[in-house]
């Protein structure tokens, strides 16, 4: 639980971020990469390259039938707007996008990180950008490198090909980094400039 009056803890607060196996097949790796260091106030934590089996990718998608809902909601009000129409209930179709997902979490390796700093996932967030890369502002990872929409993802009955995973609260991050990582590789370390971006600074 990250103490918002407490700045050593403010500063300590991870998200979580996922490369997804469409950002590695592309050879983005370093790019996205790059976006997150250059950022001013994050630091790199934890780095690892691997294959997802099928059961660490159910694990990693909410299983609720509130999170379906949620996700069966979007996708009709955003085909809505398109001028499309989705017969299926919501909850039906966020089963069906459910499972695209952990299919596709399955089909090449991932590239998983911790990002650590001061409002750590609303910034990871906000690099990141829209979940639909149609809808991401020009500046952020999916504005510049991805141009996928749920269009021509639903005609090709597949996910969306949003490059990226990224942690939407300090809590959901806490879950996923232990669903993802093990103790011994996450790595406590000073960055150079961390005093310059955090420590007080007190007038004579």
């Amino acid at each position: 639980m990250i103490d918002h009056k407490d700045p050593i803890s403010m500063k300590q607060e991870r998200a979580f971020i996922m490369i997804k196996p469409d950002g590695v097949a592309r050879g983005l790796v370093g790019e996205i990469i790059q976006r997150f260091e250059r950022t001013g106030g994050l630091k790199l934590t934890a780095l690892k390259m691997f294959y997802p089996d099928y059961e660490q990718s159910c694990k990693h998608y909410d299983n609720s039938d509130a999170w379906k809902i949620k996700l069966g909601t979007r996708t009709k009000d955003a085909q809505k707007a398109q001028g499309r129409e989705d017969p299926r209930d919501p909850i039906e179709i966020g089963n069906d996008i459910q499972e695209k997902l952990r299919n596709y979490l399955c089909q090449g390796p991932v590239v998983a990180m911790i990002w650590q700093g001061n409002q750590a996932n609303q910034l990871c967030r906000k690099i990141t950008g829209h979940t639909c890369p149609r809808d991401a502002a020009p500046g952020t990872v999916r504005g510049d490198l991805s141009v996928d929409d749920y269009d021509l993802s639903d005609a090709s009955n597949r996910p969306m090909y949003n490059l990226l995973h990224c942690s939407d609260s300090p809590e959901n991050a806490e879950l996923e980094i232990k669903r993802w990582f093990k103790e011994d590789e996450i790595h406590a370390w000073q960055k150079l400039d961390e005093a310059r971006l955090y420590e007080i600074w007190k007038s004579n």
